[in-house]
């Protein structure tokens, strides 16, 4: 009797009809997860060339007995490449290689021999049967059965990782950074598969030390492993309020998992996220019996006293069929990592995310977003964003921390000893960056917070025509010439005037008109000059320490002007940079995390910031309105309020910090690449997700200098 179980084998099976007319040529199969031996084993006349895998770093190992080649040395042997994954995620594996395949003439199929093309590689996902079921139905199947049996992990508990076996690397990293570089992930994975199904921690941890890993070792990593997934598992609510709701009913309630952790160690991670009150627990490890085989709910019939069943559980194979053929009524429920993989963003998951800082994060984001195993069933898989929480935790989260963590780096390599934030976009990133100090990042520096825009900077420092043509150039002109002097110069137009009512679209009569103003310009100016050089001081910012400045997608005006009044030169650290208009304005040192940004409306896709700049910005707030300037008082003078409310982005960035404590609590100064930030906001801006109210009105821009007349419109398609 061979050790294949049903699902391994229906794969075979299906490989060996669907792939028939290709038995004479050589295949490349992708993928070396469980089914994969199978398809080598069970089929018949079949040549087999070698491996593809997502992960670089198997590049040239052996698994079952076959080469893992690189894209190159499978285009070299085979035009055919054959994904063994489940149906959920061939497309997103399709999406990872469908450049490389056409560029190289290589067909793509599916396990079932189904060309990917024909298959189809959007991500309309509407007609998934997962949908067609809701809590409501759910609650009904809990009613009509006498027994309820839930699986544990990923139905009633969660992990704030992407997967299971980032356990694994967090461990390993932790025995890093006390100097102690033991390829832990790769033996835990090792010892696990050479105590086969059904082993427990125990079997494991004892295999490890065969393995030649210490006692004190294997203790020690024992409990760091124990540590981690406490730390890491939370209760998925909705699937609790059903367990709950089967004992409100009088149902008899069963835990049933295939899991390799021991009575003790499960009863304290369900107790640790509240989930008391089941009437049995039947663990794999413990029964010597499991799920994939159907022996483990031979033992639940066998307990529960008669009547009817019901398994409710993530895993399509064990939860599913192998539940129903051992006489069970099955419901599966997706994980969130399985909400992922068909929601509109899943794109998240095309490129797999390549160090364990994006794993982290974007399995922080999933445990937000799909705690619910129904959050999509209204929307058929549609991410819909309702809500300040899931914008701010999911996305600006991800992203302003990644910024602010590349921030850190500089300002240690430039050995930066005051990093300013000028108002309003440096509001989150001043508070992000305070909040980082608790963990170590930029000790030795001064954060330091300030009112500032370009209005009030270039208002204060016009002492030449110069200085006058640069403030006019960057300013978007829908007024009259009058209103255009008064509003952005703040000089009231002498009311015979009659050039005052003429359009300022034209920029050479308009600067004409604004220089037979200089003179007043010029004094007004020095007055605001004066003031704000107050305010400066007040700050104790003229001293010689190194300075940098953050800004967000900027021309770098802000900084320009700030290097004036300071009289110092300073380091810009820029999310993005706005290739320059201005032939007038030199160019400082600036830094920009993601490249520029140019023209605005640019969708490069590699630099989320060029096209999506601008629905960013009106998230970036601080509560007051733009700057105008200081009075004699040292009192802060700001635009009119022109009804605009800041209630929603305020809270999106008050999310964001909750990301950014949460992860920085969990995962200390592990890093969130820029790229990972990036496809944080493509996910959010480019198509995947649906913005609706209230949280669209987060999206309304204020800024007149940027927008003109577009000011207080929204920026996104309100719904």
């Amino acid at each position: 009797m061979d050790n294949w179980d049903r699902e391994q084998r229906m794969v075979a099976d299906a490989f060996q009809k669907g792939l028939a007319p290709f038995r004479q040529e050589p295949l490349v199969l992708y993928g070396i997860g469980r089914n994969t031996p199978a398809v080598l084993s069970l089929t018949e006349g079949f040549t087999f060339a070698g491996l593809l895998d997502q992960d670089p770093e198997n590049v040239g190992k052996t698994y079952y007995g076959k080469r893992v080649l690189s894209l190159e040395e499978a285009a070299a042997v085979s035009k055919r490449v054959i994904i063994i994954a489940r149906s959920a995620f061939v497309p997103l594996i399709y999406q990872r290689i469908k450049g490389f395949a056409e560029n190289h003439g290589i067909t793509v199929y599916n396990y079932a021999g189904q060309r990917q093309e024909e298959a189809g590689d959007t991500y309309d996902t509407s007609g998934l049967e997962y949908w067609k079921r809701s809590y409501d139905d759910l609650k009904a199947a809990i009613a009509a059965h006498n027994v309820v049996s839930f699986d544990v992990f990923d139905t009633l508990l969660g992990r704030r990782v992407l997967q299971p076996k980032d356990i694994f690397s967090l461990v390993e990293r932790d025995l890093a950074a006390i100097g102690r570089r033991e390829p832990y992930a790769k033996l835990r994975a090792e010892a696990e598969k050479a105590c086969g199904y059904g082993a427990s921690l125990d079997d494991i941890y004892t295999c490890l030390h065969q393995m030649g890993v210490s006692e004190e070792d294997c203790r020690d990593w024992r409990s760091r492993e124990l540590s981690w997934e406490r730390a890491a598992v939370f209760p998925r609510r909705k699937m609790v309020e059903a367990l709950q709701y089967a004992k409100a009913l009088g149902k008899h309630v069963f835990l049933t998992s295939d899991m390799y952790l021991s009575e003790n160690d499960m009863r304290m991670l369900l107790e640790h996220c509240g989930i008391t009150g089941w009437d049995g627990l039947l663990i794999s490890s413990r029964e010597s019996a499991e799920k994939r085989d159907g022996t483990l709910f031979a033992r639940l019939l066998e307990r529960s006293g008669g009547g009817s069943v019901l398994h409710i559980g993530d895993d399509a194979f064990r939860d599913g069929e192998m539940a129903r053929k051992a006489g069970l009524d099955a419901w599966r429920i997706y994980s969130g990592y399985d909400l992922l993989a068909v929601s509109s963003i899943r794109s998240l998951l095309a490129e797999p995310p390549k160090g364990l800082g994006d794993r982290l994060a974007l399995g922080m984001m999933c445990a937000k977003l799909f705690e619910d195993p129904f959050a999509l069933h209204e929307t058929k898989g549609r991410v819909v964003l309702s809500q300040a929480e899931q914008i701010g935790y999911g996305f600006i989260g991800p992203w302003a921390l990644s910024f602010m963590q590349w921030a850190s780096v500089q300002v240690k390599h430039h050995k930066i000893e005051e990093f300013l934030f000028p108002s309003r976009d440096g509001f989150l990133f001043f508070h992000m960056g305070q909040l980082m100090r608790e963990y170590g990042y930029m000790p030795e520096t001064a954060l330091k917070y300030l009112k500032a825009s370009r209005s009030a900077l270039q208002g204060a420092s016009i002492e030449t025509e110069e200085d006058l043509a640069a403030a006019a150039e960057g300013i978007t002109c829908y007024l009259t010439k009058g209103e255009l002097l008064e509003k952005y110069f703040r000089v009231k137009p002498e009311s015979s005037d009659p050039e005052r009512l003429d359009s300022a679209a034209e920029k050479a009569p308009t600067l004409r008109y604004l220089n037979r103003y200089l003179p007043q310009i010029k004094k007004r100016s020095a007055w605001e000059r004066t003031n704000y050089q107050r305010y400066l001081e007040s700050l104790d910012l003229y001293h010689g320490r190194r300075t940098a400045v953050f800004d967000f997608c900027a021309w770098g005006t802000v900084q320009y002007y700030l290097e004036k009044r300071l009289r110092k030169p300073m380091l810009g650290l820029y999310c993005s940079r706005r290739l320059t208009q201005h032939d007038l304005i030199e160019s400082p040192q600036i830094l920009s995390a993601c490249g520029s940004a140019y023209p605005a409306y640019h969708r490069d896709l590699s630099n989320a910031l060029a096209g999506f700049w601008l629905a960013l910005e009106p998230l970036l707030v601080d509560g007051d309105r733009a700057l105008l300037f200081f009075d004699e008082s040292g009192r802060a003078v700001f635009r009119e309020d022109e009804g605009i409310s800041y209630e929603q982005p305020l809270q999106i960035q008050a999310f964001a910090l909750s990301f950014a404590a949460e992860y920085l609590a969990l995962f200390g100064r592990e890093p969130i690449s820029l790229d990972a930030a990036n496809r944080h906001l493509i996910a959010l801006f480019g198509q995947g997700c649906r913005i609706v109210q209230p949280v669209a009105s987060a999206f309304i821009h204020d800024d007149t200098w940027e927008l003109g007349s577009e000011k207080g419109k929204p920026i996104l398609p309100v719904r």
